[in-house]
């Protein structure tokens, strides 16, 4: 079980009238552009949410000045710069760049505060699959308007890429005897970092010498490959080699460009090349699996002989690195063996593009899907947010604190994403854990009733979360945040130690336990 401790101060005060309702969620949506320089207004969270000192209104009984202030210092909280007073959100001093912030691709991808999801929201659904987003979640003080904002920032592209071959030379390798319409994929794209149409969209030859041509094929992801077309004969006896440049053009304005060097090299011919009898293999692999373990073994068929018949197996440039250090691939054989440990945030799904070479010949081409069945089950967390003043891990509460008074958020988080998760709250006293609605994560510890010196003087409560579901596992997996408050008497000076207990006393002055070291 994972523990966080929870840190409560009580001081003495008299009571006063209960704040608003703290199931007010909101969420706010912005969007910039990357590279903006500091102090450039993101927006206003006082005028859209309207909180009557934005409005102009003057109120009619002197209300207390707001107060905004970021849950937690995430990566977020960077790259913007929130006005504790107004509420208005600038940019930083920290320059956004999209593609160093954003290196995913294929899906939304999300920096800042814990996530969480609103069945009510409506902005999410807007967000493209290349969407770039900053969240930030906003506590608004005083107790009369208190209540957590999520506010989102997308960040927009702009070209500010050019696209780049990943080698400045490449080598192209075809048969004399390639008919017309042959198309060899040229195993070295260009790469650009912006998205949507400032990413690669052409590509286009320098010099075509009469004989060759482009053409480009997009697959489901989106990737964009060039493929060289012969045009003409060829003959090997009157010109061996082909050198030329390629170009890669992205679709922005005005468009920028990359290059990198195209030799075509003219290879002699024999009568058969290497054939695989399938085009595609599909293996299942446990996570848990140990090193050497065979995973599949491809085979291609040369009708030749001799040294014409020699079949060798390489990966195709396509195959990221990460599955060539998995997966070893013997040049011989064709076997595939594991060859490193499965780590748990490996991806589940990996593509083996394998050529089987034979002399002179265009490559064969065969694909193995290789799933990793996953096997092992994390806890999951528990995450505490502080609402009430904080100061290194310490949360101050005043004795006779107005019932619901809000102590600290807790976001629950599954590692594995696949699991049901509960949270309740374990120890005796007034205080209450509640889902915060509309968010099917986020949790709100609050007193049920005030705090008496006189009448309790020592509790002890535990957040926990726990699921009792798991991959081949009937254990429990459980995590804890636990709060300590205990009264006692000190009146030295004092540092903090990890894990202490608090104490309250009558008089206003704070009090630890024996686990703070005492100040000489």
């Amino acid at each position: 079980m994972c523990v966080q401790h929870l840190l409560l101060f009580l001081l003495f005060v008299g009571p006063f009238n209960c704040f608003a309702s703290y199931s007010r969620a909101t969420e706010l949506f912005y969007s910039l552009n990357e590279g903006l320089p500091a102090g450039v207004l993101i927006g206003s969270l006082a005028r859209d949410l309207r909180l009557p000192t934005a409005s102009g209104q003057r109120p009619t009984v002197p209300q207390p000045p707001l107060s905004f202030t970021l849950a937690s210092r995430g990566l977020g909280g960077q790259y913007v710069h929130l006005d504790n007073r107004s509420g208005e959100l600038h940019t930083s001093a920290l320059e956004i760049d999209r593609e160093a912030l954003c290196v995913e691709s294929g899906g939304a991808t999300v920096f800042g505060e814990a996530e969480s999801t609103s069945s009510s929201s409506s902005s999410s659904s807007s967000l493209s699959s290349e969407s770039c987003l900053l969240l930030l979640d906003v506590l608004v003080l005083p107790q009369e308007y208190f209540r957590l904002v999520k506010v989102k920032i997308a960040i927009r592209d702009v070209n500010d890429n050019a696209p780049r071959f990943p080698v400045p030379h490449i080598h192209l390798s075809v048969p004399e005897n390639a008919p017309v319409n042959t198309r060899l994929a040229i195993e070295h794209p260009a790469l650009d970092p912006d998205v949507g149409t400032n990413g690669v969209q052409t590509y286009r030859l320098r010099d075509n010498y009469g004989v060759f041509t482009l053409d480009v094929e997009e697959n489901e992801s989106g990737e964009r490959t060039p493929y060289l077309i012969v045009m003409g004969a060829l003959d090997r006896e009157t010109r061996e080699e082909y050198v030329t440049v390629i170009i890669a053009e992205d679709g922005g304005t005005p468009p920028l460009v990359g290059s990198a060097t195209l030799t075509i090299g003219i290879s002699d011919i024999n009568d058969n090349c290497p054939q695989f009898s399938d085009s595609q293999l599909n293996v299942t692999l446990y996570g848990n699996s140990s090193l050497g373990t065979h995973v599949a073994t491809v085979h291609a068929e040369d009708l030749d002989l001799g040294s014409n018949a020699e079949i060798t197996y390489s990966y195709s440039q396509k195959v990221p690195q990460l599955s060539r250090d998995l997966f070893h691939l013997d040049e011989t054989t064709g076997a595939i063996t594991l060859s490193s440990k499965i780590d748990g945030d490996a991806p589940r799904l990996h593509r083996l593009i394998i050529l089987g070479n034979g002399p002179g010949c265009i490559p064969a081409v065969i694909t193995v899907l290789v799933t990793i069945i996953k096997v092992m089950m994390r806890p999951p967390e528990v995450v505490p947010r502080f609402i009430a003043n904080e100061v290194e891990g310490v949360v101050y509460l005043k004795e006779l604190e107005p019932i619901n008074t809000p102590i600290a958020f807790f976001t629950i988080k599954d590692p594995d994403e696949k699991y049901k998760v509960n949270c309740y709250l374990d120890g005796d006293g007034p205080f209450r854990l509640s889902p915060y609605k509309p968010y099917n994560n986020e949790y709100l510890l609050e007193t049920t009733k005030p705090l008496d010196y006189e009448t309790q003087q020592l509790y002890e409560i535990s957040v926990v979360a726990w699921n009792s579901e798991g991959f081949n596992d009937s254990k429990d997996c459980s995590s804890q945040a636990q709060a300590h408050i205990d009264p006692s008497r000190l009146t030295s000076k004092y540092v903090l130690a990890t894990f202490c207990s608090f104490k309250t006393l009558k008089d206003n002055w704070l009090s630890v336990s024996s686990r703070v070291k005492q100040k000489t």
